[in-house]
């Protein structure tokens, strides 16, 4: 048996006013998509910027109370160093001040034992 053919008319441009409003809520469904993506994605590097402020805050207020007390220690260490370098050169200008005089005291007996040897040799 043969069909006969149908009555429906076969045309090469179809009728697509159907088609262009599903693309149209589609693209309105990306969009949104999109957006909500877009807006995620912001919330949470906003969130990271946050902790990442937070933490280097505190890595810097860490570093700054390290720094002031290392600081401390060496101004405390200088000034014992400047007082040992005072305490030092005294005792150089002591030391010194003595031997300057066991020096002159030294000239002294080695002239008197001259004098005494002319004498005794006379």
């Amino acid at each position: 048996m043969q069909r006969s053919p149908s009555n429906k008319r076969h045309d090469s441009n179809p009728d697509l006013s159907n088609i262009g409003v599903r693309k149209r809520k589609n693209d309105h469904d990306i969009t949104e998509s999109f957006q909500a993506f877009t807006d995620t994605i912001l919330k949470k590097m906003d969130s990271w910027k946050t902790v990442i402020d937070k933490n280097l805050s505190q890595i810097n207020d860490t570093l700054n109370d390290i720094i002031k007390k290392d600081l401390t220690i060496l101004k405390e260490e200088s000034l014992e160093l400047k007082t040992e370098i005072k305490n030092v050169r005294k005792e150089y200008t002591e030391i010194k001040s003595c031997v300057a005089v066991l020096s002159a005291q030294q000239s002294e007996m080695q002239k008197e034992i001259i004098t005494l040897q002319k004498i005794s040799a006379v």
